[in-house]
């Protein structure tokens, strides 16, 4: 299996997608817009369903 390095919001993200969430209470401020910004396109995509 290949592997893929990325950041720790990133990772963050995945795992918000991968367990499931109904909803996310998340205000865009850094460090923490990189995790929004990846759930927003998570849902764009139609990946997250939330």
């Amino acid at each position: 299996m290949p592997f893929e390095l990325i950041s720790g919001s990133q990772a963050a993200a995945i795992a918000v997608q991968r367990v499931g969430v109904d909803m996310v209470s998340a205000y865009p401020i850094t460090p923490q817009t990189a995790i929004v910004e990846t759930l927003a396109n998570f849902e764009a995509n139609g990946q997250l369903g939330g």
